[in-house]
C-alpha cells in the first residue's frame, strides 16, 4: 500500500509538472515538531447480560525531532526521527475498568511531498501535498515497553505549505506547515477486528493533527 501510494504521487507530480525538463537539487535538514489530536476505534452492541455497552479507545500525543530532506524542485523526500508522549483513554461502560495511560514513543518517517514552488524575489513559496509513513520503532505505557510497538505505525496524508528564504545563491531557510489525516494503524484494525468478532459494531476514528519544520537547505 505504500509502495504504490509513494509511487503513484512521484509520478503524478512529474508527469503534471514537467520536472523532468530542469531538475535542481538541494538536500538540508532541520527540526520538527508534530502532533495528533487523537484517533482510535469506537465499540457498541449488546452484551449479554450486561446490556447494550458503548466505548472508546483514543490515542493523542505530540513529539519533537530531527529530519533530513532531498529536495529535486517538485518533490521532496525527507527522513525524520520523533520522539514523543501522548495519552491512551479507555471510556464507556464497555471497559471493566475505564480509566487513561501515559506512553513514551520514538518513531522513524518517511515522507514525500508534491508541491509547487512560486517565486517571489528572494522567496519561494509553495503549496504541497503529501504522505508521511511513521514507523514506530518503540512504544512504552506507563514504563513498560510494549512487544508489538510496530502496530502502531500508521500512513498520513498531509497537506499545507511552506516557503524557502534564499540567504544567498545557495543557502536557504525552509519553513513548511502541514496538517494531516493519519490511517489506522495494525493495533486500531485489530482491535476493531475483535470487537467484530464478538457481535460488536466498531468504527474507526482517524488521527489528525499538524507538523511544523524549520530547517536549513543548500542548492547544488
Amino acid at each position: 500500500m505504500f509502495k504504490k501510494c509513494l509511487l503513484a504521487l512521484v509520478i503524478i507530480t512529474l508527469a503534471a509538472t514537467g520536472a523532468f525538463a530542469q531538475i535542481k537539487l538541494s538536500v538540508g535538514g532541520g527540526v520538527s515538531f508534530s502532533a495528533d489530536f487523537g484517533g482510535g476505534v469506537d465499540i457498541s452492541g449488546y452484551v449479554s447480560p450486561y446490556g447494550n455497552v458503548s466505548g472508546s479507545e483514543i490515542l493523542e500525543n505530540s513529539g519533537f525531532g530531527f529530519y533530513g530532506f532531498l529536495d529535486i524542485d517538485y518533490i521532496e523526500v525527507s527522513l525524520s526521527f520523533v520522539w514523543g508522549d501522548g495519552t491512551a483513554t479507555d471510556s464507556g461502560n464497555l471497559w471493566e475498568y475505564p480509566g487513561s495511560a501515559n506512553y513514551f514513543f520514538s518513531t522513524m518517517n518517511i515522507g514525500v511531498l508534491g508541491k509547487y514552488p512560486i517565486h517571489m524575489g528572494r522567496m519561494i513559496v509553495f503549496p504541497a501535498l503529501g504522505i508521511d509513513y511513521n514507523m514506530v520503532s518503540s512504544m512504552r505505557f506507563n514504563g513498560y515497553e510494549m512487544p508489538n510497538s510496530g502496530d502502531f505505525t500508521a500512513m498520513w496524508i498531509r497537506f499545507g505549505g511552506g516557503f524557502d528564504y534564499s540567504i544567498n545563491a545557495d543557502l536557504f531557510i525552509r519553513g513548511t506547515l502541514m496538517y494531516g489525516v493519519r490511517l489506522a494503524s495494525k493495533f486500531e484494525n485489530n482491535l476493531a477486528n475483535a470487537a467484530s468478532n464478538q457481535g460488536l459494531s466498531s468504527s474507526i476514528i482517524m488521527g489528525s493533527g499538524p507538523i511544523i519544520r524549520v530547517g536549513v537547505g543548500y542548492r547544488f
